[in-house]
């Protein structure tokens, strides 16, 4: 192997090896945590999103209210 051969090259000469398989392994389990954080994030903004708009709506609300109570005085 030399500092020009590719990732793909130095994976397919490892994969009958213990390195291979721990390599293989460790790559697995980086997918995995990435994914669940991938996940994770996209709750957060679900849950951000609509939050604000909720609270969006409540505001407009408000100031409706405030707004008939203000020209009833």
């Amino acid at each position: 192997m030399s500092g020009h051969d590719s990732a793909e090259q130095i994976s397919t000469g490892l994969t009958d090896t213990s390195v291979g398989g721990a390599c293989a392994a460790a790559a697995s389990t980086a997918g995995a945590a990435l994914t669940a954080i991938s996940g994770h994030y996209g709750n957060l903004h679900t849950h951000t999103h609509n939050g604000a708009g909720e609270y969006v709506e409540t505001e407009t609300v408000s100031v409706d209210k405030f707004t008939t109570l203000g020209d009833s005085i």
